[in-house]
Order: C-alpha cells, then sequence, then structure tokens
C-alpha cells in the first residue's frame, strides 16, 4: 500500500485506476493517531495495491466542499475513479479491512 499525503486535487490521477481509499481527518486527534498505526500494519493485509490519500480537513477546505464530507473522521473507498464506500465517523480495524478487500478482488 502506499501511503501519500497531501490533497485529493494533487493526487487526482490515483483515483482514476485501481483501488484508492481518501481518509479524511482532524490533527491531533486519538483517532488520527490510532489509524495511522492501522493503515501501516493492514497494508500487507490486502490482496492487491492500495494507495492511500490522508487529507488534513483543517488544511484542505476545498478537498472537505468537493466530496460533501461532513465529519471527520470520512474514509472514502474507490475503486477506478468511482466512489464505492463511504466510512463516516469512527470505525473498527476489522470493519476497515473488510470494506477494503470487498473491492480488492
Amino acid at each position: 500500500m502506499r501511503i501519500l499525503q497531501g490533497t485529493t486535487t494533487h493526487f487526482s490521477d490515483l483515483l482514476k485506476n485501481g483501488i484508492t481509499i481518501v481518509h479524511f481527518f482532524l490533527p491531533n486527534t486519538p483517532h488520527r493517531r490510532i489509524m495511522k498505526q492501522f493503515f501501516h500494519q493492514a497494508s500487507k493485509e490486502f490482496e492487491q495495491e492500495v494507495t492511500l490519500i490522508e487529507v488534513d480537513g483543517e488544511k484542505n477546505k476545498g478537498d472537505i466542499l468537493q466530496f460533501s464530507v461532513v465529519i471527520a473522521p470520512t474514509i472514502l473507498v474507490f475503486k477506478d475513479g468511482e466512489e464505492r464506500e463511504r466510512l463516516v465517523g469512527i470505525h473498527m480495524p476489522f470493519e476497515l479491512i473488510n470494506s477494503i478487500n470487498k473491492y480488492c478482488l
């Protein structure tokens, strides 16, 4: 799994192909620290290449508006450019792995 920091605009080409996870977060929250550890550990579990884009909700308000994100954390799962799933709020790591693996087949 590639883990990238920035904006979805900067990485818009990555949304078009394969599986891309966009994680909107607020910095300095307990959830942020937990999710960062989770994504690093879970990267070995995915059956194919997955790209994660982490977007700071405080610094990237344009992305929040573009994707209609109203609550952080929000995780968007894209496959070949199409949003397939939206996970709003705090989720357990196994829920995220199950959601991502659905689209890795």
